[in-house]
């Protein structure tokens, strides 16, 4: 049985001497977690971008829809023959919310066709609002609502 504690002992001391990483094991480590962090780092930066984006979009869709709703108060409260161009000016900047340009289009249009301009004055018009964000690095095309009125 003496025999067998110097084989056992010198077992243990392999074992001891192999405990822990290289240097060549612990350089792969690194580098990997680098391009891990790296890669993480880079959808962070894109998904606050595409958060922004998001968030002027959301803001001109809210402008649009607030002059939109403004033309609809006006038909009822002043008049048909209100709704002109002449009364809703472009806002270069939208008042309170710097960096937005909002426009209002209106056209005379036939029942028939909504679409088409009508060269003369009938008993509808639509109502185009533009808004846009002038501030933003992202192409992406203005927000655009519109409706029709009457003179019912």
């Amino acid at each position: 049985m003496k025999a067998a504690q110097p084989f056992q002992n010198a077992h243990l001391r392999v074992r001891y001497e192999r405990a822990g990483f290289t240097l060549v094991e612990l350089l792969v480590v690194m580098v990997v977690l680098a391009f891990g962090l790296i890669t993480l780092l880079m959808m962070l930066k894109s998904a606050s971008a595409n958060n922004a984006d998001a968030h002027f979009l959301t803001v001109a869709q809210k402008l649009a829809e607030g002059r939109l709703e403004q033309v609809i108060s006006d038909r009822r409260t002043q008049s048909f023959a209100y709704i002109t161009n002449a009364n809703y000016a472009a806002e270069d900047p939208v008042s309170g919310f710097a960096g937005y340009r909002r426009t209002v289009n209106i056209y005379y249009v036939n029942l028939g066709n909504l679409d088409a301009v009508s060269g003369s004055s009938t008993n509808y018009k639509r109502v185009d609002v533009a808004v846009e964000h002038t501030a933003t690095v992202s192409d992406f095309p203005p927000v655009e609502v519109s409706t029709v009125v009457t003179s019912h």
